[in-house]
């Protein structure tokens, strides 16, 4: 199974972004029901077309109407998207698509959501997991690399051990030489006396 973090990160950063775009959203649209914002409003269109005070009141409530549009859609965008997070774990495909999808429209209403969207959908689409010949290929060229360093060593250790006898080994070694050869010396004295 491959490791989705880095999608899932992306996708919860461009999910709080969002969220913070459509609260700031929400208040500035919460703001333009009062009163004092309506009348500055229709005022400041009247004052630029005098007698036109119809068109101000179509165009106010115009404006009131596509920012209901727009806070919807926002939300939806937002549902979409934590669905998406919440399904990279179980479904990236899908996941992906959604991502897609919400990175695209998000980049026009909400652009650094929108962007973190897009590229995590498209990560979960390009990135496969590993089939199991995968994993196992994989598995096999770790170990043939965690034991390649050993065995040079195993070897270069044995190289040196033939080579280059240790401290102890040596004092034993020449003691035991020195003991044959008194032997054999023995040995030949005593074969070259004559039986009395």
């Amino acid at each position: 199974m491959i490791q989705r973090k880095g999608e899932l990160i992306l996708s919860w950063i461009g999910n709080g972004l969002h969220l913070l775009y459509v609260f700031l959203i929400g208040i500035f649209f919460i703001m333009t029901q009062t009163s004092d914002f309506k009348n500055g409003m229709i005022q400041g269109f009247i004052e630029e077309n005098p007698g036109e005070y119809d068109l101000a009141y179509q165009t106010y409530n115009l404006m009131l109407g596509l920012g209901v549009v727009l806070i919807i859609i926002l939300l939806i965008l937002l549902i979409v998207s934590i669905v998406a997070a919440i399904l990279i774990g179980k479904n990236a495909k899908v996941s992906g698509i959604l991502l897609v999808i919400t990175g695209i429209i998000g980049l026009f209403l909400s652009f650094i959501a929108g962007a973190l969207w897009l590229i995590a959908g498209i990560m979960l689409l390009v990135r496969k997991p590993q089939t199991q010949n995968d994993q196992i290929n994989s598995q096999y060229s770790n170990d043939i690399h965690s034991h390649v360093v050993p065995e040079e060593k195993k070897r270069e250790q044995q190289q040196y051990n033939m080579n280059e006898p240790h401290i102890g080994q040596t004092s034993t070694s020449h003691h035991d030489h020195a003991l044959n050869d008194q032997n054999k010396r023995e040995n030949h004295n005593h074969d070259n006396q004559p039986y009395k």
